[in-house]
């Protein structure tokens, strides 16, 4: 059977017509889903990149899964938590570090997948962790607190006092400084030599579940309160709001071209423009709220849901 290539037969059409018809096509084919990974036996909590591409995703189920793209094969379990896993972060040795509802966080040495250390001082759920430009590792607590520890001698260094509810997520802006969002509906900005607040945004009416930064260094904040908030950190004021999710705003991602995908308690991703405010697109594929969102080194989106499964969503189109 002769192979038939629509793209040479398009060139003979008016030059409108193959216009109208490839922008059709981009957007049939453009944030379609790609594969989708299944093992977890709960919801997908958390994702993260290490540095060869691999995916690593962490469950309700207690275990960290790490996952090969290209085949959707699960290369290998992680088990040591005693209870649901609450995030990840990637190390600057290319190791994993992830924190549970059991109060610890536990480093991992990703080719052998034994636990190396694990580091305790919570006295509730580490929510939340990020990795700072000196190596140092931040945690984020029910306990209402940050920690930031020394993982190579295992120790907490510094703790950081003045949200009066939970660490939900943390940031690192790109002068090193760490971003914190609460329970308390606020956004904290901390110094992290002194451990001083610098700054306290206010703006959200609910939890801030989720930071991610921008690449002009803008912070982008998601909510219960169901919208997305960026905010200019130096000035401390919410230069924009997106809104567009009918539910909690769980999950956010920074893409390669700077838009924004933002997750919901609403089952769908959403696509943003942050130059407009504006959603340019909303992906349908999980069955359940999308708890976590990540990107492949090749820009592919990827998100984990409470229906346990992970999507992997084209973000590359192009007429080759």
């Amino acid at each position: 059977m002769t192979e038939i290539d629509p793209i040479g037969l398009m060139k003979n059409l008016p030059s409108e017509l193959m216009l109208r018809i490839l922008e059709y096509y981009q957007d049939s084919t453009k944030y379609r889903i790609i594969r989708n990974l299944k093992g977890h036996r709960s919801e997908v909590n958390s994702l993260v990149v290490l540095p060869d591409g691999t995916l690593v995703s962490g469950s309700w189920d207690d275990t960290i899964k790490m996952w090969d793209t290209k085949t959707g094969d699960c290369l290998k379990t992680l088990k040591g938590h005693i209870d649901w896993i609450r995030s990840l972060a990637v190390l600057p040795d290319g190791n994993l570090a992830s924190s549970g509802v059991d109060k610890t966080i536990k480093l991992w040495d990703v080719k052998s997948g034994k636990c190396i250390k694990t580091l305790e001082g919570h006295t509730s759920c580490v929510k939340s962790l990020a990795v700072l430009p000196n190596g140092t590792l931040a945690s984020g607590s029910g306990d209402k607190t940050i920690k930031i520890w020394d993982t190579k001698i295992g120790y907490c260094i510094k703790t950081l006092k003045g949200h009066t509810n939970w660490v939900r997520s943390l940031a690192v802006l790109p002068d090193g400084i760490l971003a914190s969002g609460s329970d308390d509906n606020t956004i904290k900005i901390w110094d992290i030599k002194t451990g001083d607040c610098l700054k306290t945004l206010k703006g959200h009416t609910d939890y801030v579940t989720l930071l991610a930064v921008l690449s002009d260094g803008t912070l982008a904040s998601g909510s219960i309160d169901k919208t997305i908030k960026i905010w200019d950190v130096k000035s401390g004021k919410c230069i924009k709001t997106l809104e567009g999710h009918t539910s909690c705003v769980i999950s956010l991602a920074v893409l390669k071209d700077d838009t924004l995908a933002s997750g919901g308690y609403d089952k769908t991703i959403k696509i943003w423009d942050t130059n407009t405010g504006k959603c340019i697109k909303t992906l349908k594929g999980h069955t359940g709220p999308v708890r976590s969102l990540a990107v492949l080194p090749d820009g592919t989106l990827v998100s984990g849901s409470y229906d346990g499964t992970i999507n992997l969503w084209n973000t590359n189109w192009k007429i080759c």
